[in-house]
C-alpha cells in the first residue's frame, strides 16, 4: 500500500493508528502493515499512533491528520470505531485509507483495501480444534492467514492490477509458510 501512494502523490510515508498499544490483534496488524510497507520500499516512513480508544472517532481523526501533515499517504485504521475517525481524515486530505475487521470500501473512493476478519470462520474454526482435541486451552489461539480468517478486502480498483496480483502473491507465501519471520509487534 506504502509502495503505490508513493508512486501516484510522491509521499514518503505510511501510517497506522492502533485503539491500543496493548492488545495484542492491534499490535500483529500493525507491525504487518508495517513489514509489508518496508518490503515494498525500504526507505519509507513508518509512523504510528495510539489513539487509547476504540469508540469516539475523534482523536483518531487527529492523530491521522497530525500523520498526514507529516507526509502519510497511507493511512491504516486498526482502531474499531475510533477508526473511522483516522479513515475521514484519509478522504478529507484525500489519502488512501485501510480499513479494518470489515471491508470498508463502502466508505468511498479513498479506501484502498481492509484488513478482513472473518470472524464467523473463527469461531468454526475454534470449535473445530475443539472438536479434534487440538485447541491449546489457558493461552491465546492464534488463527491468521493461514486459517483463511483473515484476507483483503475488497481492493480500490484504481490500483494497478500487476500490484494486486503480486500482494495476493505475497499473502499466498505467507499463508503457505514460505514467507516467515513476519513481525508480531511493532517495536520488531
Amino acid at each position: 500500500a506504502g509502495l503505490v501512494e508513493r508512486r501516484r502523490a510522491g509521499r514518503d510515508a505510511v501510517g497506522s493508528v492502533g485503539g491500543w498499544d496493548d492488545v495484542g490483534s492491534v499490535e500483529r496488524f500493525i507491525a504487518g502493515f508495517r513489514a509489508g510497507a518496508r518490503r515494498a520500499s525500504p526507505s519509507i516512513r513508518l509512523l504510528n499512533g495510539y489513539s487509547f480508544n476504540f469508540s469516539d472517532p475523534d482523536p483518531c481523526e487527529r492523530i491521522a491528520d497530525a500523520q498526514i501533515a507529516k507526509g502519510v499517504g497511507v493511512v491504516f485504521d486498526v482502531a474499531g470505531e475510533c477508526g473511522l475517525g483516522a479513515l475521514s481524515a484519509a478522504r478529507n486530505h484525500r489519502v488512501w485509507g485501510i480499513g479494518v475487521d470489515q471491508d470498508q470500501s463502502a466508505l468511498g473512493p479513498h479506501i484502498l483495501t481492509s484488513a478482513v476478519k472473518d470472524v464467523g470462520l473463527m469461531t468454526y474454526r475454534t470449535i473445530e480444534l475443539l472438536v479434534q482435541g487440538r485447541l491449546e486451552t489457558g493461552g491465546d489461539t492464534l488463527l491468521g492467514l493461514r486459517e483463511g480468517v483473515l484476507r483483503l478486502g475488497r481492493v480500490n480498483p484504481r490500483v494497478p492490477r500487476r500490484l494486486v496480483d503480486r500482494t495476493l502473491e505475497i499473502q499466498r507465501a505467507v499463508a503457505s509458510g514460505r514467507i516467515t519471520g513476519i513481525p508480531t509487534t511493532v517495536g520488531n
